[in-house]
């Protein structure tokens, strides 16, 4: 099903709001059949947005708005999309009853500018908003289907999982399906991976491969089309069987999936505890650890130990060490591990200490210098060196991914 996304708001424009909302639509819905082919980004500006509108209908079945639902004199997608349908704006005597108890239910008043949100093109199925006071509306007009949905990301994507997704999936069944998947690689470069893959890039392009490189990894995106869904998938799973066996234990995940629910998972699994004693990361590591929902099962805690003197406090490092080797070395990073798991009563610890700059650097530990150990009850079981490249933001997220890597390999 041809897709294309218009995501509406000058704050888009200006940079002050990143664009989160076609990155979540791209990752929902091509899976289940939406075929993306463009992405607009317009601003409040009626003239833009009507010409967008008429632009994406003459080339896509499925037209995605995002924003411009709010009550303000700036929110114009309703009576946009509706003129460029040549459809009337009525009142929906729901959504209005809906709106006006929300208020009552915070014990605010209403401003009356907030009815103009339950206006709707004729025609148009509303789609409830649970957190919030825009409703999304879907509107079929000469075999184009129009949804609008609000901007901020709590409202759209309940919306995008419940009812675009199903609508998407249902619409493209009849049509060839087209599906997509992503692997998850860390610990290989974009071109060391490349190579190892190289002849898999198939010049037909079915299934075809693409590689997006960031600071936590390689993604490798597969897409296959056939006449039915269950083909495609059977076209994806032949080559990603033949990907996991050229970058074995490389490839950590599918999707959406990040290392630290990977790594979470294999812990609880396990029924293993672990903790974190970070330095240069400033609680990065730890904070990546408990973003994942049931983390308290596994997750005990950690140490920013910062300074020498929690190092030495808190954790246990001989004074001795740091005042030869410095805090920078493979021995503190060994020693804040075993440290941790003493300290929190854990079975896995993890120290991390380097450079992260933009200063600090000498000539024998250039800024990006790290080390990171993770260490059991029995002793380090690894401890690594790195040398990143990047500002201090960057260093300190690929340092804290490949410790998570290195917790998946120990647990592999």
């Amino acid at each position: 099903m041809k897709t294309i996304i218009i995501n509406i708001g000058n704050e888009l424009l200006n940079g002050s709001r990143r664009n989160s909302n076609a990155d979540l639509l791209i990752e929902t819905l091509t899976p289940v059949g939406a075929e993306v082919i463009g992405v607009v980004v317009v601003g409040d500006d009626e003239r833009e947005m009507t010409a967008a509108i008429v632009t994406a209908a003459s080339r896509a079945g499925l037209i995605i708005l995002t924003g411009g639902l709010g009550p303000t004199a700036d929110d114009l997608t309703r009576q946009v999309l509706a003129k460029a349908v040549g459809a009337r704006l009525v009142m929906n005597h729901a959504v209005e009853r809906s709106i006006k108890q929300r208020f009552v239910e915070r014990g605010v008043e209403m401003p009356a500018i907030n009815l103009k949100q339950a206006m709707v093109p004729q025609g148009g199925v509303v789609i409830e908003n649970n957190r919030g006071t825009a409703p999304g509306v879907i509107l079929n007009h000469q075999g184009v289907f129009y949804v609008a949905l609000p901007g901020p990301p709590a409202e759209l994507q309940p919306m995008v999982e419940g009812v675009l997704k199903p609508l998407v999936e249902e619409k493209s069944e009849a049509e060839q399906s087209r599906r997509w998947r992503t692997l998850r690689t860390c610990g290989l470069s974009e071109s060391a991976l490349c190579e190892k893959i190289e002849d898999l890039f198939k010049t037909d392009g079915n299934p075809s491969l693409s590689v997006t490189a960031h600071p936590a990894g390689v993604d490798l995106r597969i897409t296959a089309s056939a006449d039915k869904k269950q083909a495609a998938d059977a076209i994806i799973d032949s080559l990603e069987k033949e990907i996991r066996k050229r970058l074995k234990d490389n490839v950590y995940g599918r999707n959406s999936e990040s290392l630290e629910q990977v790594v979470g998972r294999m812990l609880d699994s396990r029924n293993m505890t672990i903790g974190v004693a970070e330095s240069c990361t400033g609680g990065l590591l730890g904070f990546r650890l408990s973003a994942v929902a049931g983390s308290s099962r596994y997750f005990k805690g950690g140490i920013i130990a910062y300074s020498n003197s929690v190092k030495t406090g808190l954790l246990g490092i001989p004074e001795e060490i740091l005042a030869e080797q410095g805090a920078v070395c493979a021995e503190v990073a060994e020693k804040l591990a075993m440290g941790v798991i003493k300290a929190l009563d854990v079975k896995i610890g993890i120290g991390i200490t380097g450079i992260a700059g933009p200063d600090g650097g000498t000539s024998d530990k250039p800024v990006g210098t790290i080390f990171i150990c993770v260490a059991d009850r029995d002793g380090a079981n690894g401890t690594a060196k790195f040398t990143f490249n990047g500002d201090r933001e960057s260093i300190r997220w690929r340092s804290s991914q490949m410790a998570l890597d290195m917790v998946r390999r120990m647990l592999v």
